[in-house]
């Protein structure tokens, strides 16, 4: 009788603990899976009105798009920014090389972070 007593108080310690510890990693995974709103940004680019969101991959971004005149790659520890310039409207007459990009666009580890458009 006192091994069944013994047997039976260790199966329930046991499935406590396993609650227990499902719990705390459940609290620790809400913690870390910060939700980002997604934006949508309607934009002029060369191929006319284009709807992008944050979160789009740079495939996305360039087949709707087209490819970028101005690429800027730079890495801070383990994430990678990646910065398009575009030059869409030419409004001094100037050569494309002396032109500024009107539509910049920001990625951040290959995901559409940020659109600025003059």
């Amino acid at each position: 009788m006192k091994s069944f007593l013994i047997f039976i108080a260790g199966l329930i310690s046991g499935v406590l603990l396993m609650i227990l510890i499902s719990f705390i990693l459940g609290l620790a995974s809400l913690s870390s899976e910060k939700e980002i709103p997604v934006q949508y940004i309607e934009v002029q680019g060369r191929k006319g009105a284009v709807t992008l969101h944050t979160g789009m991959i740079k495939d996305s971004v360039e087949i709707l798009c087209g490819k970028p005149d101005e690429v800027s790659l730079h890495s801070i520890g383990s994430t990678t920014y990646e910065d398009w310039g575009y030059k869409i409207k030419n409004k001094y007459g100037l050569p494309k090389d002396y032109q500024i990009s009107d539509l910049k666009i920001n990625f951040e580890d290959g995901k559409l972070k940020a659109v600025d458009q003059d």
